[in-house]
């Protein structure tokens, strides 16, 4: 539902609404870790926090196919023709390994659970920001919206229509209010996030069609770069 989510909300397992097997296995794995320190003990018992990070986007440190990069790839392949009424909230990876170095460097972070992310993001919008970037290199990316009354046909045929019509017009916003104020925590603007992966996919290829003739064929980004910005 719409509202404000915070670290004393957990996804719930088994409920009416059917997680699919990532998310349900994430809930699980975290809900395990808290019993198990729970269950322990006098000078046995370890020190746990728990990192809770939104859709994971940013630097790509590999040089091929990886499961982040699917919306850009099928934006830049024309598959995103239309984009659904979707807002997603998101965070840089490069802000997902700075807050676990935060944690460890935070006694005060022991026992806690902290959302990390950085706002939402309409899908519509993620395609306007690329098509404004990417129109130079031959990338035609323009906002057209698809009607919720069609997914929600789609969904009486297709698995992943059903998946994602609830989910259309929902504005699930996550707070980071705990880790801003924990930790210090801040977080780079969407438009460094977004066009620099852009970019990464690209050099590499990962699109169907070359056109960007003046990207450079090798990424820019490296292990180097992203352990510099993350312990800075």
């Amino acid at each position: 539902e719409s509202r404000l989510y915070t670290e004393e909300d957990w996804a719930i397992v088994g409920g009416k609404k059917k997680l699919n097997a990532y998310l349900k296995s994430k809930a699980l794995a975290e809900k395990a870790a808290w019993d198990y320190v729970d269950s322990m003990t006098g000078n046995n018992k370890i020190q746990l926090t728990t990192i809770l990070p939104t859709s994971v986007s940013g630097a790509a440190l590999v040089n091929g196919y990886f499961s982040s990069a699917e919306f850009f790839i099928r934006a830049f392949n024309g598959d995103l023709y239309m984009q659904p009424n979707l807002s997603v909230p998101w965070v840089d990876v490069r802000d997902v390994a700075r807050a676990h170095v935060l944690a460890l460097e935070n006694e005060a972070s022991i026992g806690n659970r902290y959302l990390c992310t950085a706002g939402n993001l309409a899908l519509g919008e993620f395609i306007t920001m690329l098509g404004e970037e990417f129109r130079q290199y031959g990338y035609n990316l323009k906002k057209r919206n698809l009607p919720t009354c069609v997914v929600k046909f789609a969904a009486l045929f297709s698995a992943d229509a059903r998946l994602l019509a609830p989910e259309l017009g929902v504005e699930k916003v996550m707070s980071n209010a705990k880790i801003t104020r924990d930790l210090g925590m801040s977080f780079r603007p969407y438009r460094e996030t977004f066009i620099g992966m852009g970019y990464d996919i690209l050099a590499m290829g990962l699109a169907k069609k070359d056109k960007t003739n003046g990207i450079a064929k090798q990424k820019q980004t490296t292990l180097e770069s992203v352990m510099n910005e993350t312990l800075v």
